[in-house]
């Protein structure tokens, strides 16, 4: 990661700070099952989670807060992954895009790094 990077980074966490939510950070991988992987350790998924699309939008969405309260989750440095799994990297994008549309206390932030 860049000293660039790490300043979005840094900022986009105190911002989401600022607002209340808790922050899980999700440094991204250059294979799509290394990604995540980080995504399962970073959120602690359940041993069930199956590392493809359909299990990283289920466990998201029962990580998306229902006590009022909201997650912010940041893919960082998601340009590793597009580099070297372009496909990989829209699966992912289109998952945690789908699944903050439909949970309202779930944010997302990916960030291409590098």
């Amino acid at each position: 990661m860049t000293d660039a990077t790490g300043s979005r980074l840094q900022a986009v966490v105190e911002a989401a700070q600022g607002r209340g939510e808790r922050v899980v950070v999700v440094m991204a991988a250059t294979t799509r099952t290394a990604s995540l992987d980080a995504f399962a350790r970073a959120l602690d998924f359940p041993a069930w989670f199956g590392r493809n699309l359909d299990a990283l939008a289920d466990c998201l969405c029962e990580r998306a807060p229902s006590d009022g309260g909201a997650l912010h989750v940041v893919w960082a440095d998601a340009g590793r992954l597009d580099e070297a799994d372009p496909d990989g990297a829209r699966g992912i994008r289109a998952v945690l895009r789908d699944v903050a549309k439909e949970h309202p206390t779930l944010h997302v932030t990916v960030l291409a790094g590098q």
